[in-house]
């Protein structure tokens, strides 16, 4: 099993992973034994991540990989947004990270090498960061955004 991993955690408790990895789930296994924060935090704790994966070895269109992960996502009952590289899924940490290791799981079932960017950001007390994040930022912009 080939593996890079960089993780970095700068500001609020945001994280950035770079993986390639052959088909194991040990990487994700392990990174949810050992990134689990619940226990820092307690147990109601809110997260905003940015997840983008797609395998790597199924040619230049892999739509139907990523439908795959968006029916997970939305099976999931979390909020979300997608757009065309990324979705945004908002959560308790356990819902959140137990989705990313579906759409892995799915994905690694049948594909050799899969590609996948994980940005998080954590904030006690915010409620709906998905829209709040953005109403925030128009705001202080005094512009419409396009979103």
């Amino acid at each position: 099993m080939d593996i890079v991993v960089a993780i970095g955690y700068v500001n609020v408790i945001e994280f950035i992973c770079f993986v390639f990895f052959s088909r194991n789930n040990m990487f994700f296994e392990q990174f949810y034994k050992y990134n689990n924060l619940n226990y820092l935090w307690g147990e109601n704790m809110s997260l905003l991540i940015s997840l983008s994966m797609f395998p790597t070895d199924k040619g230049a269109s892999v739509s139907s990989y990523v439908a795959r992960s968006l029916k997970i996502i939305d099976d999931s009952g979390l909020e979300y947004r997608t757009n065309s590289m990324s979705t945004v899924i908002e959560g308790e940490y356990d819902e959140v990270m137990d989705v990313v290791r579906q759409c892995y799981e799915k994905m690694a079932s049948d594909c050799n090498r899969v590609y996948f960017v994980i940005n998080g950001d954590y904030r006690k007390n915010r409620e709906n960061g998905l829209v709040g994040k953005i109403d925030s930022v128009k705001k202080k912009a005094g512009i419409e955004l396009k979103t």
